[in-house]
């Protein structure tokens, strides 16, 4: 794999063109779906700010990424950056990049106008990939700079799964979208409760083995995040984590999504085919959320892969191997459904080898503070803030009943948070909950 190739698979770049405004003039496909705007939702013209603040999108970056103004004064730096180079932001914010550390890659590159792409630096004792990409506004004007930079040994990593996968370049350049990584781990869940930590500890026990594994639990109680923790603690970590809502996507389009395609397979197939999720995950994790969701037709083909491991792609004859753990995950009643006819009893059988149960967030309210303590110290973070909660406040958390659940509860403490401003303790009667009730 040469340099070109590498550099290939690591530019996938969403674009985004602003004018002086901030309204947007261009925003691509992959900008769009980073940005989690739906396709079809019309942005041209539209303000940045309004789409998403860019501070959010670049926090939740692994990558290391510093913005500059024309002047060379660091505008902004993620915590990626700041955790690397082991210094606080406010150190660094509000002062030419220069004086932290050495290199004139941004500099060079706010004077050109020219991108400096795939630069190798190093800095102690790791190793870097460094892109520095000027800002030009619509006018012509350079208005700064932003440097991307990536560990070497994390683009290695990514290499070597393509490679161990039998995975081309071709083919991961078409498959870019489903190349989830699993980012949570057993330490990230957050609890203080019996029945939920009981939960967990048969979790990790099984998390090393073959066994499939159903998740139940309502909307909102990290079914996904549990998932991840469960692939990170097996030895097949070093593979893929894929994950597929099947209730988003239609059962034609899920069918070819899961087990591929050959080329013309039908009308509107790309030319040259397409893998399965079954192939990317080979070795891997498969994660099926909303497993209720797919038809009956399309459950008989998935237990046919479950027991034979073997794909074939639609349009195809050949059989291919594949070695994937299956974990699902359903917010519906399973078993009412087998009764029903709308689930077939075989396939849940199969499926269920380690039944797992989340309790609802209402039935653990002593991880209610927990919680709010972490949001609002992740939010205080992101946004160099000092917001607290009364005592009263939390009390009045407590006692709703969370039909949403952590996803909820997270929503409900951004959307408070984001209604305050400066250093103040949030009160009761700052607390709107998704039912419209605004508490006295």
């Amino acid at each position: 794999m040469n340099e070109v190739q590498k550099s290939k698979m690591l530019n996938v770049l969403g674009i985004v063109q602003i004018d002086a405004h901030g309204k947007v003039l261009f925003m691509n496909e992959a900008a769009k779906s980073l940005l989690g705007c739906d396709y079809n939702q019309v942005v041209i013209g539209k303000p940045i700010q309004e789409l998403i603040g860019y501070s959010k999108i670049l926090e939740a970056l692994k990558k290391q990424q510093v913005i500059e103004n024309e002047h060379c004064i660091v505008r902004f730096v993620n915590s990626s950056y700041s955790r690397i180079r082991g210094i606080p932001k406010e150190d660094i914010v509000g002062r030419k990049l220069q004086t932290v550390r050495t290199g004139q890659l941004v500099s060079e590159a706010i004077k050109s106008g020219k991108p400096r792409l795939d630069i190798h630096k190093k800095f102690g004792n790791e190793e870097y990939i460094v892109s520095v990409m000027p800002l030009i506004c619509n006018d012509g004007n350079i208005i700064g700079a932003i440097s991307v930079s990536q560990e070497i040994q994390r683009v290695k990593r990514l290499i070597e799964k393509c490679q161990s996968s039998g995975i081309s370049l071709k083919q991961f350049d078409s498959r870019n979208d489903v190349f989830a990584e699993a980012n949570y781990t057993f330490s990230h869940i957050i609890t203080q409760d019996k029945k939920f930590q009981a939960v967990l500890e048969r979790a990790r026990r099984v998390a090393n083995t073959d066994c499939s594994v159903l998740i139940c639990g309502e909307s909102g109680t990290g079914k996904e995040m549990l998932a991840q923790a469960i692939h990170n603690a097996s030895y097949r970590r070093e593979k893929y984590f894929v994950a597929v809502n099947c209730a988003a996507i239609p059962e034609d389009l899920l069918e070819s999504e899961l087990f591929g395609y050959e080329p013309g397979a039908f009308t509107g197939a790309r030319a040259k085919g397409k893998m399965g999720l079954f192939e990317i995950a080979n070795g891997g994790t498969l994660f099926l959320d909303e497993i209720g969701d797919m038809s009956l037709t399309l459950q008989a083909k998935l237990l046919r892969v479950l027991q034979e491991g073997k794909i074939r792609h639609l349009g195809g004859t050949r059989e291919t191997k594949v070695n994937v753990r299956v974990i699902a995950a359903t917010n519906k009643n399973l078993e009412k459904m087998l009764q029903e006819g709308q689930f077939r009893e075989d396939l849940y059988y199969r499926l269920n080898e380690i039944p797992i149960n989340i309790p609802p967030l209402r039935h653990r309210p002593l991880d209610i503070p927990l919680l709010v303590d972490y949001f609002l110290q992740k939010l205080n973070k992101e946004r160099n803030t000092s917001i607290s909660i009364s005592r009263r406040a939390l009390e009045v958390l407590q006692a709703h009943s969370w039909p949403g659940n952590v996803r909820e509860l997270k929503n409900a403490l951004t959307q408070f948070y984001c209604n305050i401003h400066g250093t103040c303790i949030v009160k009761n009667n700052h607390i709107i909950l998704t039912s419209g009730r605004k508490f006295p």
